[in-house]
């Protein structure tokens, strides 16, 4: 929080769409959240794979500090084998998680026929996204995801003084 008080406009090189502060999280001196988070994601990988890694894995993170005016465009973090986000930080009364949206949008888009108010589709899995949180992400959360789905922050809903802290990362091959 020092390290945002004092470089309220800092940002990470890719953001240059967002209004969102990033700081590397080298510069952080928090290494623990790295030995926390590193079984958990060995396992989704793991799971991922449908048999035990038998390569080694590392992963690169940053910080994400947003006051209620802040938001992240659509993204997606295709360079790594996944991706994840920590929530540090979160009140879901105030403030909105990443929202994904579905891969398949486009398609689900332009799905011919449905378009009649007596043929509106509810099934879930047609979403177009997960907004508000239909994931129902809270503080402490950790999520992990394929590194190909398209995800955005909004700014809050209302204003506030408050933060949304989270922590995300990229996971690759070491």
């Amino acid at each position: 929080m020092d390290y945002y008080r004092d470089n309220p406009d800092s940002h990470l090189w890719w953001d240059t769409e967002d209004y969102s502060f990033g700081m590397s999280e080298k510069d952080s001196g928090v290494e623990i959240i790295d030995q926390q988070i590193t079984q958990v994601y060995s396992e989704f990988i793991n799971y991922l794979l449908g048999r035990q890694v038998d390569f080694p894995l590392t992963h690169e993170g940053w910080w994400n500090v947003h006051d209620s005016n802040h938001y992240m465009e659509a993204h997606n973090h295709l360079s790594g084998l996944a991706a994840g986000i920590y929530y540090l930080q979160l009140d879901t009364e105030k403030d909105f998680p990443a929202t994904f949206k579905n891969p398949q949008r486009d398609v689900i888009e332009c799905w011919g026929g449905f378009d009649d108010d007596n043929l509106r589709i509810n099934n879930e899995a047609f979403k177009q996204s997960t907004f508000p949180n239909d994931l129902n992400i809270e503080e402490g959360d950790l999520i992990l995801f394929p590194p190909y789905f398209n995800h955005l922050v909004k700014r809050s809903h209302v204003q506030h003084d408050g933060y949304r802290i989270s922590y995300a990362f990229n996971i690759f091959k070491k």
